[in-house]
């Protein structure tokens, strides 16, 4: 395919809202060259990441796109079949002239079914491990999920080593791409020692603190840094854990009642979602990632970025960002007191804590900063519009897609049924 024009790209996010693989999605979409390369964004709803979206002049979408893998938390489009919702994905491709469909998560599949029908070059980008992610709950077998994410894709994306590891040649090896996450320099031009004066000084915080973020789930390890908190406050009278991200109702309930009973009222704060990571950041001495389960946690890149030591569980993604003993300790999972021992090894050495922390950001500037990993999905992009085949479907695919829309609907309502 000649390119004589901007090429247009379709990303088909799940969610409207800032969490992991949604920060990632918006990361890209300030760096990409624009001279080069159009976005556009569909979402299933409106929301604040819809709304930044909007207002960098990118055309938004609200269109009815519903999960095939699924969180319980999650309801059913009353109505609606699979066959519309791909169609009106269709719609746009032919309207705005895109020549790239990129979908943001493995959850959604609309796009890709979409993508395949026109014949568009189709990338899905893999931010979730699923065999250990064990609040999604899936109505086909994980290796038919793989299938249907190699048969769907010219391009698999993973965030990770790990990430790329469940596929276990279920997908094409040569269609694999890893391509970790990355962040900007949070503290680019900005004095980080005379900003966080500031910031205690504002907030009369003069506590030890330890930061955790991230959706508020068992899967993110809550129990185990309530633990944690417990443990250490007999030792660090004056220290301060802050959880900082979204949560559903279930699991922030039965967490506030952890904190009643173990009466950590005083040491341990929920805040929230937040959209000035900065400020936490800043206001923190160490970032805790007590997690069973991660791809390539977004939030260490960002500790990295700004001298922050990381104490981490080794689970998965985070033995490709953290070093241990260099920019900071990995821990096994389910291990409050080795994460209680580190955070107060790194309480008394100051010193320690200024190494990993200058270690870290040296390892983000090498290998994490947003600008290296726009490279590399640039080039991906380059090469499959190049290598692109302009002719149609052929007629064993439209029959797939046929055989795979009369099956789908009929299964995806016995799910949500039994959820």
């Amino acid at each position: 395919m000649k390119v004589n024009k901007k090429i247009n790209i379709l990303y088909i996010s799940h969610s409207p809202f800032y969490n992991g693989a949604e920060i990632s999605l918006l990361n890209i979409l300030k760096n990409i060259n624009r001279s080069i390369f159009e976005p556009f964004v569909a979402f299933p709803g409106s929301g604040p990441l819809m709304e930044e979206i909007r207002k960098m002049g990118i055309k938004t979408f609200v269109l009815k796109i519903e999960r095939w893998i699924r969180f319980e938390s999650d309801r059913q489009i009353k109505g609606s079949v699979i066959q519309q919702r791909v169609q009106n994905i269709i719609e746009i491709i032919e309207n705005n002239s895109i020549d790239i469909v990129h979908t943001n998560t493995s959850v959604i599949i609309e796009g890709a079914i979409a993508a395949k029908l026109k014949n568009k070059p189709h990338f899905w980008h893999i931010h979730e491990f699923l065999p250990k992610y064990t609040e999604l709950k899936t109505f086909l077998p994980i290796p038919v999920i793989y299938k249907l994410i190699d048969y769907l894709s010219d391009i698999v994306i993973t965030v990770s080593n790990y990430a790329a590891s469940q596929f276990n040649e279920s997908i094409l090896a040569s269609k694999i791409k890893i391509v970790y996450n990355g962040v900007e320099e949070i503290w680019k031009n900005i004095d980080k020692d005379e900003l966080k004066s500031e910031v205690k000084n504002k907030i009369h915080e003069t506590a030890f603190s330890v930061l955790s973020v991230g959706y508020l789930t068992e899967n993110k390890g809550y129990k185990e840094w309530l633990e944690t908190a417990n443990i250490v406050r007999n030792t660090i009278p004056n220290i301060k854990f802050n959880w900082i991200g979204n949560a559903n109702k279930k699991d922030l309930k039965f967490f506030r009642r952890i904190i009643r009973l173990l009466k950590l009222k005083n040491i341990v704060e929920y805040k929230g979602f937040s959209d000035d990571i900065k400020f936490h950041l800043t206001n923190s001495d160490i970032l805790l990632c007590a997690s069973r389960n991660e791809a390539f946690p977004m939030i260490i890149l960002e500790a990295m970025s700004s001298k922050l030591p990381v104490i981490a569980t080794c689970c998965g993604g985070t033995n490709e960002s953290v070093i241990n003993n260099e920019t900071g300790f990995m821990v096994p999972i389910n291990s409050p007191s080795e994460m209680s021992k580190k955070i107060i090894e790194l309480y008394h050495n100051q010193e320690l804590r200024n190494s990993f922390g200058e270690n870290g950001f040296r390892l983000f500037k090498s290998k994490f900063e947003i600008k290296i990993v726009i490279e590399e999905i640039e080039k991906l992009y380059h090469q499959v519009v190049f290598d692109c085949d302009s002719n149609s479907i052929s007629e064993v695919d439209k029959n797939l897609i046929k055989s795979l829309f009369e099956s789908y609907d009929k299964i995806s309502n016995l799910h949500w049924k039994s959820m």
